[in-house]
């Protein structure tokens, strides 16, 4: 018996194209990523990811079913989910803010589970998390590892993902960074969040209208202020600090009069991941701890009873979320 039948395009990226299909022996569908193996050359980024997906298992993190090869294509099959976070916030616009806290408890969750492995995603955006509309409540996971690597690693790339959500070590060419950097980009999308309501779209915390680096860093410095060497030892230090950065005026702004439906309790652990200096910003472990999250459990158990009239929404209706990398 074939395993894998009924396929139907839903899009394809940079590595190939994605299909949904009906797994036979496991009675459900699924999500097939088909990369052609032209000359038998497969890149070091994708066999990175196929590799990490095969070996992270949790409820917050997509789950790796299989990994096959089908003629001159190498398939990846993936748990199958309706669409990603920004197109969740799109459609099901009215349960936000108050679905905000327990995504991104989720979010966090699978984060301490990776870096637990020593495991850096570096390219946490909306668009690389999928929901599960079918779980109660919603589901948050972690997807597209692409551009994931091993904080063991002394030397990284001194820049990876998209240059809104990027921290700014990254932006400043460190090469010895770590974990901290998804923590930076979960803050990002925290308060991107925090934004999001009935008839409104919110935007990014950083770099809406940044063309460069340099733009997105004065952003950054905008709302945060800029950092000194008393501030972030060793910051003057990197390859593209600029010098007399720290004399241009910049001065940390009220985050309350910018993020205008977070409490006090949401302001503070969103400092906290947004702290400028990676050695002082909060880990994805002790944020959980955070007393932002009091009360979860029973906001998810709330949540969970308007799952029939809010985010029902059939597997034929999905989208491709899995090409982007």
């Amino acid at each position: 018996m074939v395993r894998y039948t009924d396929s139907t395009e839903l899009g394809f990226g940079g590595y190939g194209t994605v299909f949904s299909a009906y797994d036979n022996k496991e009675g459900k569908w699924v999500a097939i990523k088909k990369v052609n193996m032209e000359m038998n050359v497969i890149t070091a980024a994708f066999t990175r990811e196929t590799f990490l997906m095969q070996n992270i298992r949790h409820p917050n993190i997509v789950r790796c079913e299989n990994v096959f090869v089908e003629g001159e294509s190498l398939c990846i099959v993936m748990e199958l989910l309706n669409m990603d976070l920004q197109a969740h916030s799109s459609k099901f616009n009215s349960a936000y803010p108050a679905i905000v806290k327990i995504f991104l408890k989720h979010l966090l969750e699978g984060l301490a589970h990776m870096h637990g492995k020593f495991i850096i995603h570096r390219d946490l955006k909306t668009t690389n998390l999928l929901v599960d509309t079918d779980s109660t409540p919603p589901t948050l996971k972690i997807t597209d590892f692409g551009h994931a690597a091993i904080a063991l690693n002394p030397t990284l790339s001194p820049k990876m993902g998209t240059m809104a959500y990027n921290a700014p070590e990254f932006l400043l060419g460190a090469v010895d960074y770590g974990m901290p950097v998804d923590i930076w980009a979960a803050g990002c999308i925290f308060g991107e969040m925090s934004e999001w309501g009935a008839d409104e779209e919110g935007s990014m915390v950083f770099g809406k209208d940044a063309e460069t680096d340099v733009d997105l860093l004065f952003d950054i410095f905008g709302l945060l202020g800029a950092p000194t060497e008393a501030s972030w030892p060793g910051v003057t230090e990197l390859p593209k600090w600029i010098n007399g950065m720290e004399s241009l005026g910049f001065a940390p702004k009220d985050l309350n009069a910018r993020f205008l439906k977070l409490d006090g309790v949401g302001i503070d652990l969103l400092k906290r991941m947004l702290c400028l200096n990676p050695s002082e910003r909060i880990t994805a472990e002790a944020a959980l701890k955070h007393e932002y999250f009091n009360g979860a459990q029973s906001m998810q158990l709330k949540l969970g009873s308007l799952q029939s009239t809010l985010f029902s929404l059939s597997v034929t209706a999905a989208t491709c979320f899995y090409c982007s990398v």
